[in-house]
């Protein structure tokens, strides 16, 4: 629910765009809402039938819900929404503010800035264009950034690593070709 506001204050609401024939991307001052659709119709279908007398049974829809979890169950949590999506095939929509973990878990990423689509591409394609995602005040996993700064340094490595195990495939024969040595960079 929204906080109440006075007629003066209230601010234009703005239809960004559209996701996936599923979501209505929608403005309203620095605020972007992701409107479901087919929840958006059950509502209205809710609320005419309330009009015209009805009494329907409600269902409560899935609303985001703050946890804070360790390192070891936000591992199980993430490994059991991944089982979840390749067995069931069903798409999953994650939200979070921790680059490593949807480096880790995700297979295609949007990213919107100033409520426009910039990126709608497999993880790893997205995350291969650092310095653009850091411009419009996003970051790439710490690893990812790491790799791309090696690769400043002529280190042959792939830029959209993901995580600190691929990460360290490519590097140990990268140091092994070297002798093992500290200055090889």
């Amino acid at each position: 629910p929204l906080p109440p506001t006075s007629g003066a204050e209230e601010l234009p609401w703005r239809v960004a765009g559209e996701v996936l024939n599923t979501y209505i991307i929608v403005e309203r001052g620095e605020t972007v809402f992701f409107i479901d659709k087919h929840a958006a119709h059950e509502r209205m279908n809710f609320d005419r039938m309330k009009a015209e007398g009805y009494a329907p049974m409600a269902q409560t829809l899935l609303t985001p819900v703050v946890c804070r979890l360790s390192p070891a169950q936000r591992d199980v949590l993430l490994s059991q929404i991944g089982q979840y999506h390749r067995e069931r095939g069903n798409t999953v929509l994650l939200v979070s503010h921790s680059m490593e973990d949807i480096g880790r878990t995700a297979d295609r990423l949007l990213v919107m800035s100033g409520g426009h689509k910039q990126f709608l591409a497999p993880t790893r394609e997205v995350f291969s264009h650092g310095e653009e995602l850091e411009s419009m005040g996003l970051r790439v996993p710490q690893i990812t950034k790491i790799m791309q700064e090696l690769i400043k340094l002529g280190v042959p490595v792939d830029p959209a690593t993901l995580t600190v195990e691929g990460a360290v495939k490519q590097l140990i024969p990268f140091f092994k070709e070297r002798g093992g040595s500290k200055d090889a960079v």
